[in-house]
């Protein structure tokens, strides 16, 4: 172990990487600033300790790796030329070398079992404790909390979408002798996706709550009663705060009812996104190799409009945004972009649903990120995480890089790469080094 002044110096990235994590969402020079302290922190440690820059645990880890590294040379590179705009292309490349960063940098310091142990458990309840600020913020001082949470409801149900997993899985299997613990943690997530008013969250978090009802109960872990005492408590809070708001959460509910029942008009149930993507999905049609470089959809767009007679004569809004990920993601860096990010997330998906039943303190790391990358490709439908490049896309991005590195059974990371060789238990590739 090295240590300064008797700290180990991973530990201080480790803890810099938690705190930028969890309370992003204040400020993205919350995690701008952490991330720059851990490189720094990382340098060091190679410089004076020879340590490795770089950990890849085993071949799935680095087979994840070098396609999230072709996918970020591809999608921030291959339009380079036909850019007129540097300032454009600079801003919009930089999404994609933060999601690498932020991937590195969890494959890197949360490829052990302690390190994951400290990230969870300080990750739930400053996440809860967040949300309930949410949910009380009628209560609260204006400044207490950032504007995008309390007037921009995609933030927020992309809040709540990622958290759904950690603090679910978490509570029912560790907290499960908590019993106030264990289901105001829920309560509290449930509670603010639905505050939220967010198509996407709503249809994200509807598809992950079976995974997790089915699993909890095969294991053990709840039962008809606590799932019919949870659904009681959470109507009776939601009618709390909606007294609170002063019936501000049930007249917002009555506009997204009506929005949802809108089934024989595509416009008003997608809210305009089925327009967005009719024009993108042409734009990405007549440049499907290279794409047009993120940030530039707004001007594309604009060009393409009055191709649309119908469009123009409904709704001749500019748009800046696919509302769709993959959409998005074709439209910027052209469809080989789109391919090499879905072929990752196959490879996590098939290697954490493999793990499924390995827990590690209790917490069944692969079964939840299966369905927090599960949920993810559902919310990516009708929303994009890299949009929420400012403050909720780093907890995806750290989550991407958990997957890759969980071990696929039962034994820890140390116990990967320090236990004697044995067919049973020991992969047959070690941990591979990176400078």
């Amino acid at each position: 172990m090295f240590k300064i002044n008797n700290i180990s110096y991973e530990n201080v990235a480790l803890a810099t990487l938690v705190f930028s994590i969890s309370f992003t969402i204040f400020a993205p020079a919350v995690h701008y600033i952490g991330y720059s302290l851990i490189l720094l922190i990382l340098i060091y440690g190679r410089i004076k300790y020879k340590t490795p820059f770089l950990c890849f645990p085993d071949k799935n880890c680095r087979n994840v790796s070098f396609i999230l590294l072709l996918f970020f040379l591809w999608s921030a590179f291959a339009n380079l030329i036909y850019m007129s705009d540097l300032e454009l292309w600079g801003k919009g490349a930089s999404v994609y070398l933060e999601m690498l960063i932020g991937y590195l940098f969890a494959v890197r310091l949360l490829c052990t079992e302690r390190s994951r142990k400290a990230f969870i458990s300080f990750f739930i309840p400053a996440t809860v404790f967040i949300f309930i600020m949410i949910l009380v913020k009628d209560q609260l001082p204006p400044q207490m909390l950032p504007k995008r949470l309390t007037m921009n409801g995609n933030t927020l149900g992309l809040y709540a979408v990622m958290a759904f997993p950690y603090v679910f899985f978490y509570s029912m299997w560790v907290l499960r002798n908590k019993i106030f613990l264990k289901y105001a943690g829920c309560i509290v997530v449930l509670l603010t996706a639905f505050i939220s008013f967010s198509s996407g969250a709503w249809l994200s978090i509807a598809f992950m709550l079976p995974f997790f009802l089915y699993f909890a109960a095969v294991n053990k872990k709840i039962n008809i009663k606590s799932v019919i005492v949870a659904m009681v408590l959470c109507i009776t809070v939601l009618f709390g705060i909606n007294v609170l708001s002063h019936g501000g959460v049930f007249d917002r509910f009555k506009i997204e009812k009506n929005q949802i029942l809108a089934v024989n008009n595509m416009d008003s149930l997608t809210n305009h996104r089925y327009t967005i993507w009719r024009i993108v999905s042409g734009l990405v049609l007549k440049n499907p190799i290279v794409g047009y470089g993120r940030g530039s959809l707004e001007q594309e767009y604009a060009r393409a409009l009055p191709q649309y007679p119908d469009v123009v004569r409904d709704n001749n809004v500019i748009h800046g945004h696919a509302h769709n990920m993959y959409m998005e993601l074709a439209f910027s860096g052209g469809l080989p972009s789109a391919i090499f990010f879905i072929m990752a997330f196959i490879l996590l998906l098939i290697s954490t649903w493999r793990a499924r039943d390995a827990t590690e303190n209790g917490v069944p790391w692969n079964l939840m990120l299966f369905v927090l990358l599960a949920g993810q490709l559902v919310y990516g439908l009708t929303g994009d995480v890299f949009e929420a490049r400012r403050d909720i896309a780093v907890i995806f991005w750290t989550s991407l890089g958990i997957a890759s590195v969980l071990p696929k059974s039962c034994l820890s990371y140390e116990n990967r790469i320090s236990s004697p060789k044995d067919k049973n238990t020991q992969p047959k590739e070690e941990a591979e080094n990176i400078l």
